[in-house]
Parts: structure tokens; C-alpha cells; sequence
């Protein structure tokens, strides 16, 4: 999907985000994003760290 200049895409497997990362990497003509889609239990503790200051944030 291409919209305002920028490229985005949705990924739920790894496979996909190896493609979608690639695809990113030699597009040099704008912006990329990747949304990408994880299991609830597919998390590392620097993610829940990350959620947790950002929700501290949000709840101000």
C-alpha cells in the first residue's frame, strides 16, 4: 500500500517481515512502515518494558 509518499505494509509471519524489511531497506525514494502483527506471548521483556513506559505516558 503506497499513500502520502510513504510505503506501508501489514506482516503476521516471519517470513512476511523478512520480505517486508527487505523491501524497506532498498526503497530509498521514502518512508516505510511495517505494522506487524504478534502473538500476546510472543514478547520480549524489552517490549514489555517499552509498553509499560509508554503507558505511563499515556495515562497522564
Amino acid at each position: 500500500m503506497t499513500n502520502g509518499g510513504g510505503t506501508g505494509c501489514e506482516v503476521r509471519t516471519e517470513g512476511e517481515f523478512d520480505v517486508a524489511i527487505a523491501r524497506a531497506l532498498a526503497d530509498t525514494a521514502g518512508m516505510n512502515i511495517i505494522r506487524v502483527h504478534i502473538g500476546l506471548d510472543d514478547r520480549s521483556t524489552t517490549l514489555d518494558r517499552l509498553a509499560a513506559g509508554l503507558a505511563k505516558r499515556v495515562s497522564r
